[in-house]
């Protein structure tokens, strides 16, 4: 394929001196393509195959399946597969949820000595958060409130227990590498500063955090409302309206009867194409790895007219998904080069 020139300047800086070429997986592309033209059911058929057939991708397949189906309008299809997606890494219990944290994490990567193609892909936890976003607004979708609150209180659980664990696990070094990988890593990782710089870390999504809070609050548990506002603020400080509920929260603020907001999330790419860098491998010849990234470009207009809402309203970056995925491979890219 031939990449624009945007994709070329993104693929030469991955690259540095080595060279590379993109491949895309084509019954994805045909599932994207069918999307766009409308055929909803040929993307959802794709995405069960995927989900209930392939032997490594099944929780990739369970995501895709989820958000194909909301597209759709299978609301309560999408509910499930999110559902399931969520619990290939999260093991819930009468007592307390628990993460399923070997498949995840820099550490367990770089210990696996074996191929990318011969284990089970494992959800990183920004598609986790992904999962337990959409799941929720599935729930919602058909008036499912309380189940939706449940997972909503999830959703805490699973952010806060990310930071405590996964966090501090990125943070070690990799071991078992050496001075030609250590010098790999640092070419590959400066080429993603610029998309890293939108996001804080790979497993936070402020706009979960923040739709937690609204939940909360709406449910009259203002403590906790205040407590996730707090962080969706901390996470994405340059959302004017995280920043205000924010600022709500730590006046004290009450509900007031009989007023709302009414708040409309916009999907930049619902379905991004995730992609692959072809990176020959100087420390071995004749050898190659295989990077993932999303094709797509960011735009988001100022002020958005909602129907029956009375003139445009502002607009505002939530969460930038992209970023998160260069977090979480720059956080991996040591495990994998050394994996391979």
């Amino acid at each position: 394929m031939r990449p624009s020139r945007t994709s070329r300047a993104a693929i030469a800086a991955v690259l540095v001196a080595a060279c590379g070429c993109v491949s895309v997986d084509r019954d994805a592309a045909n599932a994207v393509a069918a999307l766009k033209a409308g055929n909803d059911a040929k993307a959802v058929e794709w995405s069960a195959k995927l989900a209930d057939e392939s032997h490594y991708s099944r929780s990739l397949g369970a995501a895709e399946a989820g958000r194909v189906n909301m597209l759709a309008g299978n609301y309560a299809e999408s509910e499930r597969r999110f559902r399931d997606a969520v619990d290939t890494a999260v093991e819930r219990s009468e007592t307390a949820p628990k993460l399923k944290l070997g498949d995840m994490g820099n550490t367990a990567l770089a210990a696996t000595v074996t191929d990318d193609r011969t284990r089970n892909y494992a959800l990183p936890p920004y598609e986790v958060n992904l999962a337990l976003e959409y799941g929720i607004l599935a729930q919602l979708f058909t008036a499912r409130r309380d189940d939706a609150l449940a997972d909503a209180r999830l959703a805490v659980y699973v952010q806060d227990a990310l930071a405590e664990t996964y966090g501090a696990d990125v943070a070690k070094e990799p071991e078992g590498g050496n001075a030609a990988t250590a010098q790999m890593v640092e070419s590959q990782t400066t080429a993603l500063d610029e998309m890293i710089s939108a996001s804080r870390n790979s497993w936070e999504n402020p706009l979960l955090w923040w739709l937690t809070g609204a939940m909360f609050e709406a449910d009259g548990q203002l403590d906790m409302a205040w407590q996730s506002y707090r962080k969706a603020a901390a996470v994405n400080p340059a959302n004017p309206l995280f920043a205000a509920d924010a600022a709500r929260a730590d006046g004290g603020a009450t509900p007031v009867r009989g007023k709302a907001k009414l708040i409309v999330v916009y999907d930049q790419e619902f379905v991004p194409m995730r992609e692959s860098v072809k990176v020959p491998v100087p420390i071995y010849t004749g050898f190659s790895i295989d990077l993932p990234r999303y094709s797509g470009e960011e735009f988001l207009e100022d002020d958005v007219s909602v129907s029956g809402a009375g003139g445009a309203a502002r607009a505002a970056p939530a969460v930038n998904v992209r970023s998160l995925a260069a977090r979480d491979l720059r956080e991996q890219l040591p495990g994998i080069i050394v994996r391979n």
